[in-house]
Order: structure tokens, then sequence, then C-alpha cells
């Protein structure tokens, strides 16, 4: 495909251009994109170009399978079809799975995308699967599906709440096909990092901040296609952007603006960065760097057109206290990014994301079920009974919806979970077995209580241990409670304490010092 390359440059094809950057066409495995003017010459020369390529290489144009896409101010379609040999003249072509046009896209260009995230879902594979285990499904195969279509295009509000509505589905019943089942934790609580208090899926809008943030931070630093168009066209994500711009671009600028504190510049020969518009001199634009001296001594929107041999070149008429002022920023020839993020010259993804979320309070307790030994079937049921996701008897009644109020593990009390974790004399006497320091309490505890008396007591690998033994319990109790509720099911308590212990010994059995932990466990 090289010699394709050549051919459409000796042969004088006009592909897209604007200022220095220069497009012609786009390769990628068996699929090809040209790009250029719309003219009867130009399609001459692609149409000779192409059929000259088949001569050499004896790979044939497949007609049939081609089609040409046309500006909305385009003329004689039909005789430039007629020059191309292509009759198939289409709205939008769909390029690495993802829809390309001219124009907005619709919904039903996204269907394709609905269709495969439905697929997945109603798939046997994700039936079979565990709370747990769909947790890991959204956050590795579906969320990675709905991120590569992010940064390909804009999602309408009818596919975000598609999205939002059949995850939230999923994750918590396993079936998306319900009509009505009762939601005891809403999905921007889920979508939440682990430290805000959520599940640690990043929300659409989290991924959509973060490629647009990624963009930015490409568009200075690395040497694309995309990066130079975007140099070349829009100049700065902080130029305020027109009415005609994309609406990926306006999107791209909003973000810019938000996290304008967060990106800092640093001067490289070569970097394209605005003399107006980017914040290069001391955090601040030249024209507030300045204090309203005239800019016209600036004609070209690039500071690298300024820059030689490592050295500042101004304009004969500059004043001598600009060209000072200016002068005194340090020209840095050996820097890895001319654009940082937080003083980070490689910034990752997850970066990004992380700082949409900063301006959430951080949750108190999630070191305690999050920590790094823990058990995750055990630990998104603790996460539940903290956040009011667990169909407890009272939360039900604050729905109007009446079950029966008496606790089935006790046979006495009124359920709450509070009275289930830990009032209640049946899961008291289970963590009293396995945690004897608890029998010293005055008071029963609720589960932040007893989280909060370890982090006392305990540090390191031992609260570690502790604290899984915790989760583990609140897992199988509340197991216990719906076993005894609905499927009349009995199991003593010597046969919990026997599965918690089987559980943990099997968890903890390959950690550095489980001889010490396990000793009198």
């Amino acid at each position: 495909m090289d010699v394709f390359s050549n051919l459409l440059d000796e042969r004088g094809f006009k592909g897209f251009k604007v200022d220095n950057f220069h497009i012609s066409h786009l390769l990628y495995a068996d699929d090809v994109l040209i790009l250029g003017e719309a003219t009867l010459d130009n399609c001459r020369i692609l149409s000779s170009t192409l059929e000259e390529f088949a001569n050499v290489s004896r790979l044939h144009i497949n007609y049939d399978k081609s089609s040409v896409m046309f500006s909305k101010n385009t003329r004689n379609r039909d005789l430039l079809c007629q020059v191309l040999s292509i009759c198939n003249v289409s709205h939008k072509l769909v390029y690495l799975g993802i829809p390309i046009s001219f124009t907005r896209l619709k919904v039903e260009d996204f269907l394709p995308l609905m269709d495969k995230i439905h697929k997945k879902f109603m798939g046997w594979k994700a039936n079979l699967l565990s709370f747990a285990g769909r947790l890991q499904y959204l956050k590795f195969t579906i969320q990675n599906t709905i991120a590569y279509w992010i940064r390909g295009s804009i999602l309408p509000k009818t596919v975000f709440k598609f999205f939002r509505k059949t995850c939230s589905k999923f994750l918590f019943f396993g079936d998306i096909t319900s009509l009505k089942k009762l939601h005891m934790v809403s999905w921007d609580s889920v979508c939440l990092p682990k430290q805000k208090g959520g599940l640690g899926i990043p929300s659409i809008n989290a991924l959509q901040f973060a490629f647009n943030c990624s963009v930015i931070w490409r568009m200075y630093n690395c040497s694309s296609p995309l990066s130079n168009w975007l140099s070349a066209h829009y100049i700065s994500p902080w130029r305020p952007p027109s009415t005609k711009d994309s609406k990926f671009w306006i999107s791209i600028c909003k973000t810019a603006v938000s996290v304008k504190k967060n990106f800092t510049f640093i001067i490289t020969p070569n970097a394209s960065i605005s003399v107006c518009w980017d914040h290069w001199c001391n955090n601040t634009t030249l024209a507030e760097f300045v204090g309203g001296a005239s800019l016209d001594y600036f004609p070209h929107p690039f500071l690298k057109s300024y820059i030689s041999n490592s050295n500042w070149v101004f304009n004969s008429l500059t004043p001598q206290s600009l060209k000072i002022a200016l002068g005194s920023f340090q020209i840095v020839e050996s820097a890895i990014s001319c654009l940082m993020w937080k003083n980070d010259p490689k910034p990752k993804f997850k970066d990004f994301v992380e700082d949409y979320y900063m301006d959430f309070s951080d949750c108190s307790w999630h070191k305690f079920i999050w920590h790094k030994k823990h058990i995750l079937k055990n630990s998104v049921y603790v996460w539940l009974a903290l956040v009011g996701g667990l169909k407890i008897q009272d939360a039900l009644r604050h729905r109007n919806i009446y079950v029966p109020v008496v606790c089935s593990l006790c046979n006495s009390i009124s359920e709450s979970v509070n009275h289930l974790f830990f009032e209640c004399t049946y899961s008291f006497d289970i963590l009293n077995s396995l945690i004897p320091g608890t029998r010293n309490f005055l008071l029963r505890p609720t589960i932040l209580q007893l989280f909060n008396w370890m982090d006392n007591e305990f540090s390191g690998a031992f609260l570690s241990f502790y604290l899984l033994i915790v989760c583990s319990i609140i897992y199988q109790l509340w197991r216990e409670r719906n076993n005894k509720r609905f499927g009349n099911e009995i199991r003593s308590s010597s046969s919990l304490l026997f599965y918690v212990k089987k559980v943990v010994n099997a968890k903890v059995y390959k950690w550095k010092n489980s001889d010490g932990l396990l000793g009198n466990f």
C-alpha cells in the first residue's frame, strides 16, 4: 500500500488541506479511506491512479463494496460518481465499527452498538454470573465497548439513557428484560470511585471527560494526523468555539475550560502552542501577561514561529520591554512533553477519570471493604449494606412495600440493617465466635462501629485478616437470612461458622504470615 500512497502524491491528487496540514488517505487493514476535493479533474486523477495501481499490483477495486460520500454543498454528484465508477452514494460509512458522517449522527446510527450491548447482556455466560461477576463483566467488557464508541462519537441522550437503564438492571437483577423491579441504589451512586463510596464503574460522562482530556494532551504532545488536524484547524482548545464547529470540538472546548488549571505548558522549540489562546505565560495568556499591550507583533498563531535554534526571534517592531519580558521564559529542548497534566508529563487515562470525581466527597469506610486482600463476592454485599442496597424489611416499608417484620435469624426483633449486623443475637454470637475481642463490647455494634474499633485495635496484615472475616460473616449472614425467609432452608450457626472459616482459610493460606494469622482462628 506504500506504492498506492506514493502514486496518489505523484499523480497530483488533491487531498484535504488546511494551512500546513495535508491528508489524502487513511489505510487500515483491508480498508482504504480517500479524502479529496470533489472536482471532475481530481476524480479523474483518482480513477486513473486506482486503475494504474490495479495493473501493477493485481489488486483490483471491488466497486460493489465501495461507496462515496459528498458534503451537502457538492454539485454534479452523478457526474462525479460516473467518473469514479462508484454508484453507491452513502450519507455515512462505518469505519472500524464506528459510523462516520458529514452530518450529526442520529439514534438509529447507534443501533449496532445498542444491539451489541444487548446481546452481551443476554448471553448465557452473563446469565450465569453472580452479583460480583456481573460487576466485573460491566467494568471490563461492557464499559470497554462503550468507551470505544465514545472515542469516535458523541452519544445521544437516548443512547445514554439506554445504557444507564440496561446496565443498572443487569447489575442488580441479572435480567435486562424485567419491566418493574425495585432499584435500591441509584446508578449515579454505583458510578463513583470506590474511595467516593461507589463500585468503581466510571460513568459515561466520566469516560467522555477523560477522553476529551486525553485528546487535549495528545494534541500538543503527539504527532498524529488527528493532532495535526486539530492544531491546524482549531489552533487551541482554549480558543472559544464558533457555532459552526462540530459537537465533538465544542465538547473538547468545554472540558478544556473546566480543567485549565490542571494543564501547564513547557515551551519547546517545535510545540504547537498558541500565542494568543494558550496559558503559557506563567499559567496566564499572553494578553493577560502583557496587560493590554498590542498583540499585532505576533501575526503567526503558534509560538514555534518565534523560536529558532532554541532562541526567541521577535519582529523588529516589537517593543524592547516586550522582548525582555517574553525572553525571560525558558525554552526547554529536552522536555518530554510541552503540555503537562498536574506536572505529570505522561498522564494516564485513569488520572483524567479520577479528576472528574475530584469534587465528590471522600467515603470514610471504603478502605475497610476494599482493602488489598478483600474478596469481591463478600465486599460487594457489605457495600450494599452500607449504602442501603439490601432489601431489608424497614427499607421496603419506607417504599410502601410490606413484608414480614420479624428478623428471620433471631425470630424476635424487627428487622433492619443495624439489627441484622450485629444487634441480632444470632449474628452477634457468630461474630463473638470468630473475633473474641468483640465480647467485651458494652453494646452490640453496627458495621461502621465494628470497622472503626478494628482500625484502632489492629494494623497491617492483622487488620486485613479481621476485615476479611467480618465481610465474610456479613455475606454469609445475608445468604442465611434469605434462605430462611424464601427457601425454608435452616442452617445451624455451627455450619455457618464452619463455612466462614473455610472461606477465610482458603484466602489467607497463601499469605506470607498465614501461620501467625490462622494459629488462633
